[in-house]
């Protein structure tokens, strides 16, 4: 997506060879953060995005979008050997993020500024860190609206079995 997104669903299947190393902020989907106008903003985010506020490690996969500041989920803690769909969404007022179809939990930043400062997204690291996140990443969706609960378990239900889900 080359625009800014007021509204966004990013959803991921991927599966973990190994945890991330502490100190190290890998995405599986984000956007490339530069200076370029209007700066300090990145659209969407999701993966090891570290902790709400500050972005440092936390050994979690989170969504949300960067204002300036990190306004994130409070994250999931996954396994490694697993795959997993995890989706995010923003409906303007609140992000919430989804595991395997089931909503974990959401966050409902005080007065976000929404933007983007690229039209180029990263998939499976960030952009300022050279560590890949060591997995495999099979499907991304971005949609330009933020999903319903029943449309995310509808995706996953429609896919888990080509994972060996039930």
């Amino acid at each position: 997506f080359g625009s800014v997104l007021s509204t966004f669903t990013v959803e991921a299947w991927y599966y973990l060879n190994s945890l991330p190393a502490v100190n190290t902020v890998q995405c599986f989907v984000t956007q490339i953060y530069t200076s370029i106008a209007p700066a300090n903003k990145i659209n969407f985010s999701l993966g090891f995005n570290g902790t709400d506020g500050t972005g440092a490690y936390d050994g979690k996969i989170n969504g949300g979008f960067y204002d300036g500041t990190w306004r994130l989920t409070a994250g999931f803690t996954p396994v490694v050997n697993t795959w997993y769909q995890c989706a995010i969404t923003y409906d303007g007022t609140t992000i919430i993020q989804y595991t395997n179809g089931a909503q974990e939990n959401t966050k409902t930043p005080a007065a976000p500024n929404i933007g983007s400062s690229t039209s180029k997204n990263f998939l499976m690291r960030r952009w300022d860190d050279v560590n890949f996140v060591d997995g495999r990443l099979s499907i991304v969706r971005i949609y330009d609206r933020a999903l319903s609960s029943n449309e995310i378990k509808t995706n996953y239900h429609c896919t888990k079995t080509r994972y060996g889900l039930t």
